[in-house]
């Protein structure tokens, strides 16, 4: 058997590697290459020749890429986007040994070209000064605790209504196995603490899977972050028209929604200053309801109470309904899901005492109150004032004055949440924008606010979309909100154990169990259930949601294939030229960026797997392999070679090896993605060990493999 490779016409070659193995037997086995004379193998050939084969070939100077070496200069010359002109690739000749599928253009469309070895330089002091990765802003574990506790102290003023006309008179213990669930997540989210990386779920399972994955965390985020404000919208409206009846609440939900817009649009962004106030506001309206509740019960007894213990419960059926309180009671921690989306703003060991902080304040606030309504107020008129409960509970305790107290509380609270979502989404499909999972031009910012109106203005009008569907409903935007939720949460503890797998040599603070994550995530799949039977529409509505969402996600993921099918179909058409040509542009276009993998070693299965992530997940036809040295001599002896061979082993993409004198480190590689005019999100790494530098040092970089 004769197996050539990379001939052009008349059997000349065509690119710097031709390698003929002639396979007459396991017997006889010899290698030819265009430069050097036939390198005869032992006779039957052991494993230590196939393996020097990548050697001997490079000891031949035609089967050597082409080498540069460019010049990165001092610092004030350190030229942005050296490199990428450097690795730029003339297509040559496409002939790479597969059949043509496209007749009249032939495979020269799909050809990425060979790749070079680069060799470059950085200087300390160039690194020192163009390697600075930019520190997000500090802040300690209160304020960070007030960001993301509005929105779960929030949660009292949606949940305990409900609860209650849900599981009657055992809404408090639905509400304690919520917080035996609270209680274990605060262990889940202090564990992927160890990827500090915002994004929230995204993030985690980008690193810990395939982009594929990632999309679907990105659509239960979406969705949450959009159920969360349309939710804090409709309740805040149902507070307002409540107390003043001015409006309705339909139109004031979209009112509420259109304001934060605007403000998003103006450049408004949410402050840890602006949260803690609002925080200790709300913190102090809770305990004055409280002790309001205490003081009335004392006074009036225990009457209430033992009516409505002894009221028929919702079903009749005392686990069923436990189960159904705990189902929606599930909604009492929103928020605490949006803590990892700025835990890049969290000063070091700050993240597990937020999750602590966290844990506690539901189980303080949520459960307590709950409890207080049964004892103050009737179960039917909990159920009659059920949009407006904790209002009413303020009314009954403490007269006028408190009821509009906590309604003022509660419009000012859920107006925080509205804002937290639209600076969420801006957080979330910025990142996904900069991992070339969205279009580039959700980036495009406003020159006077540099505010990201494409992602404000459509996360706008997929809440008013919400709204239409629901009729701002806050009973079913709940259920809907709690769906979402419940499904961001899952993906949480999917990527924890993910990570325990795939990344299992990261540095942890904190450790959990299996047996922990796997009864956390039992306990969300049976709230989603138990929710999905108690109203089986609102499954449907956030299956039509996701799938939309979702749908266009795969579109985005897919369009080189996509783009690809349609070259193939108009290509067959002699009159949609025009029209091919056209598409062969944009697949070029989609397919240009570059990314970059750092590689300290030359295994060939290693490399190859970097290349197969590539591949499958990044819509490029570059790569980067880049190596770092402090001498010519600890340059792995095979990297070379195996680059070569593996440039030539996928044609549709260029492999360039860039070897670089200097040290590996954080600023080092955000200096490469300068020279190669990248993000940092598009460096990826191998999983850095406890005594390297840990992936949030990197800035974005992002962990491709163990």
């Amino acid at each position: 058997m004769n197996s050539q490779s990379h001939l052009g016409p008349a059997g000349m070659s065509t690119d710097p590697l031709v390698v003929s193995l002639h396979l007459t037997s396991l017997e006889n086995i010899s290698v030819h290459c265009t430069g050097a004379q036939d390198i005869q193998l032992r006779r039957p050939p052991s494993i230590e020749d196939l393996e020097d084969l990548p050697v001997l070939i490079s000891n031949c100077k035609n089967c050597r890429g082409p080498s540069h070496k460019v010049d990165l200069g001092d610092v004030p010359t350190f030229p942005l986007q050296s490199l990428r002109s450097a690795t730029a690739t003339n297509v040559k000749s496409a002939a790479y040994g597969q059949p043509i599928r496209t007749q009249r253009l032939g495979n020269d469309w799909e050809f990425a070209g060979w790749g070079k070895t680069v060799s470059t330089e950085l200087s300390p002091e160039v690194v020192e000064h163009h390697g600075k990765i930019e520190k997000h802003v500090q802040i300690g574990e209160f304020r960070a605790t007030s960001i993301v506790a509005i929105a779960v102290t929030g949660g009292v003023l949606y949940t305990c209504g409900p609860s209650i006309v849900v599981a009657g008179q055992y809404a408090p213990i639905s509400l304690l196995l919520v917080c035996i669930v609270v209680f274990i997540y605060r262990f889940i989210f202090a564990e992927l603490g160890s990827i500090p990386l915002n994004g929230g779920v995204y993030s985690l399972l980008l690193v810990g899977s395939t982009k594929f994955v990632a999309a679907m965390a990105a659509c239960c985020s979406i969705l949450d972050l959009s159920a969360s404000a349309v939710v804090s919208a409709a309740t805040a409206s149902n507070y307002f028209y409540g107390q003043w009846g001015i409006g309705n609440v339909y139109a004031l939900t979209i009112g509420v929604l259109a304001l934060f817009a605007v403000l998003a649009l103006a450049g408004m962004k949410d402050s840890a200053n602006v949260s803690l106030v609002i925080f200790w506001i709300h913190l102090a309206t809770m305990i004055a309801l409280i002790l309001a509740s205490l003081v009335h019960w004392g006074r009036n007894g225990s009457d209430t109470l033992v009516a409505n213990w002894n009221a028929p419960s919702p079903t009749g059926n005392v686990a069923y309904d436990i189960f159904n309180g705990f189902c929606l009671g599930m909604l009492g921690f929103t928020g605490m899901e949006q803590c990892p989306n700025y835990i890049e703003e969290q000063k070091p060991g700050v993240y597990p005492k937020v999750m602590r902080n966290i844990a506690y304040l539901v189980l303080c606030f949520t459960p307590v109150i709950t409890f207080l309504m049964l004892v103050v107020i009737p179960r039917n008129e909990i159920e009659d004032n059920v949009n407006f409960a904790l209002s009413y509970l303020g009314d009954v305790t403490g007269g006028r004055p408190l009821e509009m107290i906590g309604s003022i509380n509660a419009c000012i609270v859920l107006c925080g949440g509205v804002l937290c979502a639209f600076v969420g989404i801006v957080g979330l499909m910025g990142h996904m924008a900069n991992d070339h999972l969205l279009p580039q031009f959700l980036l495009n910012s406003n020159r006077f606010t540099h505010s990201y109106h494409y992602i404000i203005l459509s996360f706008f009008l997929l809440c008013v979309l919400l709204v239409v569907v629901t009729s701002a409903d806050v009973m079913l935007l709940s259920l809907l909100f709690a769906l979402c939720f419940l499904f961001v949460l899952a993906m949480f503890a999917i990527a924890n154990l993910l990570l325990k797998y795939k990344r299992g040599r990261l540095r942890r603070i904190v450790t959990t169990s299996w047996i922990t994550v796997l009864i956390g995530l039992v306990a969300v799949v049976a709230a989603i259930v138990g929710n999905s039977i108690s109203s089986p529409s609102m499954i449907a509505i956030f299956a039509a949601f996701f799938g939309v969402l979702f749908a266009a996600m795969v579109i985005l993921i897919n369009e080189v294939p996509l783009l690809r099918f349609l070259v193939f179909i108009t290509d067959n058409q002699a009159k949609m030229g025009n029209i091919t040509n056209a598409l062969v542009r944009r697949l070029k276009v989609a397919r240009s960026h570059p990314v970059a993998f750092f590689t300290n070693h030359d295994e060939i299965h290693v490399l190859n797997k970097a290349v197969l992530y590539v591949a499958q997940n990044e819509p490029t036809m570059h790569l980067q392999i880049v190596h770092f040295f402090e001498d010519v001599a600890h340059i792995p002896l095979n990297l070379e070679p195996n680059c070569h061979i593996l440039d030539h082993v996928y044609p549709k993409i260029s492999i360039d090896l860039i070897l670089v004198k200097g040290t590996f480190s954080p600023s080092s590689v955000a200096c490469m993605a300068k020279a190669l005019g990248i993000s940092r999100n598009q460096c990826y790494i191998t999983c850095p060990g406890e005594n390297s530098n840990q992936i949030g040092d990197f800035g974005g970089a992002r962990i491709i493999m163990l």
